[in-house]
């Protein structure tokens, strides 16, 4: 079965959407530090939502959901935990001392206190763990599955449309098209949360089908290895 035409019409909008955001956005870049950190002027929401859109993107909803389609709730406690502890962290015992400082990244940080070598070697270390793979293998597998494009052509496309409006307004365009993503996330959970626990019988329907383990924190996992 082929995909509607209207829902060719809604990806097509939201596509044409994330570009209009990107040119829109460029008028308001006047330096470096707009384009890379949108001139130091985020929000609290905004923020949050483009940390909440970026964290649970393809990778997590293929990758987290597949694994806790197999383990259970573990997969929160063991994976999700422990990364938003991490910001937490940061928030409260990094990120001042950062603003303080007026550093960019966590390169300029490694320069001013290591010197150039370790500012280099940081800034090329922070440019393959920022590497959005398993976003782009997403990427492809969505293309594949929705419009059965080659793998390839998935990947190519949806990078392109990616790296075409954040190249054209930084870091205020990745983060207005993260919170336009992050408002669709919670509207479409909204409507398919409902519908979804409708399908199977709600709460004690899943839990029948799953099994009472998959509800379990700790799941099969030994208490150290959670806490690892």
């Amino acid at each position: 079965m082929g995909v509607h035409p209207i829902d060719l019409a809604i990806v097509a909008a939201y596509l044409a959407g994330m570009l209009a955001i990107g040119y829109v956005v460029a008028g308001r870049i006047h330096g470096f530090t707009d384009f890379f950190v949108a001139g130091r002027s985020l929000t609290t929401p905004m923020l949050v939502a483009t940390f909440v859109s970026s964290y649970y993107g393809l990778d997590a909803l293929l990758g987290d959901s597949g694994d806790a389609s197999r383990e259970g709730v573990v997969v929160w406690f063991t994976y999700g935990r422990p990364y938003t502890l991490a910001l937490l962290v940061t928030a409260a015992v990094i990120a001042g001392r950062l603003q303080r400082g007026q550093f960019l990244s966590i390169a300029d940080v490694l320069g001013h206190h290591y010197g150039r070598a370790a500012q280099v070697a940081g800034a090329v270390a922070s440019y393959f763990y920022a590497l959005p793979v398993l976003s782009i293998m997403g990427l492809a597998a969505a293309g594949a599955v929705v419009f059965g494009m080659p793998l390839w052509a998935g990947a190519l496309a949806g990078s392109a449309l990616s790296v075409a409006y954040t190249a054209m307004g930084g870091a205020w365009a990745d983060v207005l098209t993260d919170t336009v993503q992050f408002l669709i996330m919670c509207l479409s959970l909204a409507l398919a949360v409902p519908l979804a626990l409708g399908a199977v019988g709600g709460f004690d329907g899943i839990q029948h089908r799953l099994g009472a383990e998959f509800f379990q924190p700790l799941g099969r996992a030994p208490g150290a290895y959670t806490v690892a």
